[in-house]
């Protein structure tokens, strides 16, 4: 995935010096410690909200669901951005079971390699890879 950031995010909601008494409730000035207004271009929200939809992005400014949020350029974009098509793409599915087999031996083969295991062997090794033969359904393990 291709991603640009257009410019450093900082947040900051509170640094408290004592612990409130009633532990289960946050004091009410802690989440409203710093109350500036951001102006943006509607796209640029878009990006920065990990690409909300436009119209959930104008009912948030307009009904103040957030706090200092403005809208400088409400015009939709012309067309969708480039991660928002990456994220709609579907993959083919994957068959896990096939109605033929290889003719021939070594004529089509499947690997797959393991993840970490939890303990080393006594040779120091912690991976695995598999070979198996389609057509004569012959296995190898070889570690790694």
């Amino acid at each position: 995935m291709h991603m640009q950031i257009d410019g450093p995010l900082i947040a900051k909601l509170a640094i408290l010096n004592t612990l409130p008494k009633d532990a289960s409730l946050p004091p009410a000035h802690v989440l409203t410690t710093r109350l500036t207004s951001s102006s943006a271009p509607l796209d640029l929200w878009h990006h920065y909200l990990g690409h909300l939809h436009t119209r959930a992005i104008s009912c948030m400014a307009d009904n103040n669901l957030v706090t200092g949020m403005e809208i400088s350029n409400r015009d939709p974009p012309s067309s969708p951005c480039n991660t928002c098509l990456e994220g709609k793409q579907t993959c083919e599915q994957i068959n896990k079971v096939t109605l033929t087999q290889a003719e021939h031996i070594l004529s089509c083969m499947y690997s797959d390699v393991c993840r970490p295991l939890p303990t080393m062997s006594h040779h120091g090794y912690r991976y695995f890879i598999t070979f198996i033969d389609d057509s004569s359904c012959f296995a190898s393990v070889f570690p790694l």
